[in-house]
C-alpha cells in the first residue's frame, strides 16, 4: 500500500515537473518569437523613417508634386516637432507639414505646394493616408467652389463632395479617420448619423466661410476647427487663411494646435525671407536709375516682417498683411513695366 502511494506521488511529481519544464520551454520560445517580432518591427520602423526623410527631402524641393507612396501597414504619429513609428522619433526640423496627427494604412499621399505672399516663402508638405476620408459639404451657393477644391486635391486622396442636406444619408466606410469640411453652410453641430457612434478621435470637422462670393476661389476664407464630442461637434478655435495653401493645410490637419504650430513655422520663414528682400531693395534704391527708385523706397518688406512677428505673437493683423502684400505686388509689376529690376 505504501509502495503504491509512493509510486502515485512520484507519477504526480513527474507530471508537475513535465508541466513546469514545458511551460518554461514554451515561455522561452514565446519570448524569442516576441523579441524577433519586436526587432523586425523596429527594423521596419527605421527603414520607413529613413524613407520618410527622403520623401520629405524630395517633396521640399519639388513644387506641385503629388505622390502615392506604398508603405508597410504601419502607424505614423506626427507632431509639429517630430514623427514616429513604434515610438522611434525623427525630428521634422524646418519642414512645414500639414497632416492628420496619425497616418495609418499601406498607402500614404504626399503633396507639395509653393507658398508665396506674393514672393516665394517656402514649400508646404501635405501628408495623409489613402484610407482617410474627407467630405466637402456644400450648399447650392458653394457647390462650384467645393467641386473646384476637390479637383485641386492630390491624386489618390479620398475626397467626396456631398450636399449639406444629404449628410445624414452617408454611410461609414470603415475609414480610420473621417474629416468633414463644411463649406459656406451653417455651423456644424450634430455629427452625421452614421459617424456618431465612432470614437471621438476618428472624426473631426472644419467649418469654412468664404468671404467674397466669387466663382473663382482665391483662398480668402475664415474657418473654425471642430472636434467630436459624442454626438456633437464642439468648436475649438478660429483661424483665417493666408492664401489657398494655408487653407489646404487646415483641411488636411485634424488638430488645430498641430495646424497652428506649422503655420507659425511658415510665419517664421516669412519674416526671415521678407528681411532678406528688404535688404535687397535698400541696396537697389541706391544703385538704380532715379526713375526706378520709388518702387524700392515704397516696398513693404519691412512692414511685412514686422506684422509677421506680431502674428506669431498672436495678434490678429492678417488684413494689414494682405494690404502690404498687395502694395508689394503692385510695385513689383510697375517695376517690370518700367524695365527696372524686380523687387522679388
Amino acid at each position: 500500500m505504501m509502495k503504491h502511494r509512493k509510486a502515485s506521488i512520484e507519477i504526480q511529481f513527474n507530471w508537475i515537473f513535465v508541466i513546469v519544464v514545458g511551460a518554461l520551454i514554451l515561455f522561452f520560445f514565446i519570448t524569442i518569437v516576441n523579441k524577433q517580432r519586436e526587432n523586425a518591427n523596429k527594423k521596419m520602423a527605421f527603414d520607413m523613417l529613413t524613407d520618410i526623410e527622403l520623401i520629405l527631402a524630395g517633396q521640399k524641393v519639388s513644387i506641385g508634386r503629388s505622390d502615392i507612396i506604398e508603405t508597410p501597414p504601419l502607424e505614423i504619429d506626427l507632431t509639429c516637432d517630430d514623427y514616429s513609428i513604434y515610438g522611434i522619433p525623427r525630428r521634422t526640423g524646418n519642414n512645414i507639414i500639414f497632416s492628420p496627427t496619425r497616418i495609418k494604412g499601406d498607402r500614404m499621399i504626399a503633396w507639395t505646394l509653393d507658398w508665396s505672399v506674393p514672393f516665394r516663402v517656402a514649400n508646404f508638405v501635405y501628408l495623409t493616408g489613402a484610407d482617410a476620408k474627407y467630405y466637402l459639404i456644400y450648399t447650392a451657393a458653394s457647390e462650384s467652389l467645393a467641386n473646384q477644391l476637390k479637383s485641386e486635391m492630390p491624386k489618390g486622396m479620398n475626397v467626396d463632395v456631398v450636399k449639406y442636406e444629404d449628410i445624414n444619408a452617408l454611410r461609414y466606410e470603415n475609414n480610420y479617420l473621417v474629416r468633414f469640411v463644411y463649406f459656406n453652410t451653417v455651423a456644424p453641430s450634430d455629427v452625421p448619423t452614421a459617424f456618431a457612434y465612432l470614437s471621438d478621435e476618428k472624426v473631426s470637422s472644419l467649418w469654412a466661410v468664404y468671404q467674397v462670393p466669387n466663382p473663382t476661389y482665391d483662398g480668402d476664407v475664415n474657418f473654425t476647427f471642430y472636434k467630436k464630442d459624442r454626438e456633437n461637434f464642439i468648436s475649438v478655435e478660429k483661424a483665417a487663411s493666408v492664401g489657398k495653401e494655408t487653407f489646404y493645410g487646415a483641411i488636411f490637419t485634424d488638430d488645430f494646435y498641430f495646424y497652428k504650430c506649422n503655420l507659425l513655422k511658415g510665419f517664421d520663414r516669412l519674416e526671415f525671407v521678407a528681411g532678406l528682400y528688404n535688404n535687397r531693395t535698400i541696396y537697389l534704391s541706391q544703385i538704380t536709375p532715379l526713375s526706378c527708385r520709388p518702387f524700392y523706397l515704397g516696398a513693404t518688406f519691412d512692414e511685412i516682417a514686422n506684422v509677421t512677428e506680431k502674428l506669431m505673437a498672436g495678434e490678429k493683423l492678417l488684413e494689414k498683411l494682405y494690404n502690404y502684400t498687395a502694395i508689394l505686388d503692385l510695385l513689383n509689376n510697375n517695376a517690370v513695366l518700367n524695365s527696372c529690376p524686380t523687387l522679388y
